[in-house]
């Protein structure tokens, strides 16, 4: 590889229109330089100083920037395709509609920078640093995120597909408005996490720990939370609708309006929730405990309520219609809705062929 450019022809070289290519500019100090719109094809710029450089509009295409610092740096809808990026600084940089698109980050510190509608592709990122950064609706497509630190970080609107989470930290921080479409939080800690509005459906929840969490209209539609620990969360309006929940644990839980239609919560525990006016429809509790609830004016039609135990639960005007409770213990049963016939009847007509 090359070095053809000094650093006192960047500027105009880029300014020209000309594309570079196959260049090294290692070590090189540009400090403030404008390279706004430049296109750089193949060019090392590793431990070069490209603090506060203005870099709008950029692309760098198999390029290396190990060790690079660009603190301060103008980003703005740059894109970053196929490169290499090791120990490299953004601090207070501005990325705002930038794209890394299959690229390898290795230690990337995103301290304070702002990534708003910033886009990560297909890439790898290692051990990143995104405290105190700005992300809103910042979309993570696809990626390895190894060890990413979110802790003390408001996430607003984040988007993580098919993302595999494990090792995260989001200690001291929120997500409001996310989505962890298909994602990987198996065995997580994630207890006292403000997830309002977020979306985790599909996703692996699989023995991870929310107690809680504030958990208002989440969406765990599909997602799987075997042996969970939701104790304590609070979740008006949440759904679990074809959830897996078996073993589960939601006692002390406020989840009034909460959907569980169509879920498996086989020997999940809700002792003492708050589940007023919940929805249960064809959910399969065989198993569960709902002692002390607070179910005024929830239905369980269709539902399986086999060896379920509902000791000290208020029941008025639950609906059971068509409930499965071989086994069942329901005190308070007189206090529920008798099998609706005119909706058996209905449930059962077929037409005559």
């Amino acid at each position: 590889m090359k070095t053809n450019v000094r650093p006192d022809q960047l500027e105009a070289h880029v300014a020209s229109a000309k594309p570079i290519r196959l260049q090294s500019l290692r070590g090189m100090e540009l400090p403030g330089a404008n390279l706004a719109g430049g296109v750089f094809e193949q060019v090392d710029f590793s431990n070069c100083d490209l603090s506060g450089a203005d870099l709008r509009e950029c692309l760098f295409a198999s390029c290396r920037f190990d060790g690079v610092r660009l603190n301060g740096a103008n980003l703005t809808q740059a894109v970053f395709q196929t490169s290499s990026l090791q120990n490299v600084s953004f601090r207070d940089a501005k990325l705002q509609d930038a794209n890394m698109v299959e690229t390898a980050l290795s230690q990337p510190d995103f301290s304070s920078a702002d990534l708003k509608d910033t886009g990560f592709v297909k890439s790898s990122i290692h051990d990143g640093r995104f405290s105190g950064s700005n992300i809103d609706y910042t979309v993570f497509s696809e990626c390895n995120l190894i060890r990413p630190d979110f802790s003390g970080t408001r996430l607003h609107r984040p988007v993580f597909i098919k993302a595999d989470l494990r090792g995260a930290k989001f200690e001291g921080g929120s997500v409001y408005l996310g989505t962890f479409l298909e994602c990987c939080l198996a065995e997580m800690k994630l207890a006292q996490i403000d997830f309002t509005l977020c979306q985790f459906i599909r996703a692996d929840l699989t023995g991870a720990d929310l107690s809680d969490c504030i958990l208002h209209q989440a969406n765990f539609q599909g997602a799987c939370l075997r042996s969970a620990n939701l104790e304590r969360v609070k979740g008006s309006n949440a759904i679990f609708l074809q959830a897996n929940a078996e073993d589960a644990r939601f006692a002390g839980a406020e989840i009034p309006q909460a959907i569980f239609c169509e879920a498996h919560v086989e020997r999940a525990v809700f002792t003492g929730v708050n589940a007023y006016q919940s929805q249960w429809q064809q959910a399969r509790c065989a198993g569960c405990s709902f002692d002390g609830m607070e179910l005024t004016y929830s239905d369980f039609s269709n539902a399986d309520l086999s060896m379920t135990n509902f000791n000290d639960s208020s029941m008025f005007r639950v609906r059971l219609h068509r409930v499965l409770d071989e086994g069942a213990h329901i005190p308070n049963r007189y206090l529920a809705l008798a099998e609706d016939k005119d909706r058996l009847e209905a449930e059962l007509w077929r037409p005559q062929v």
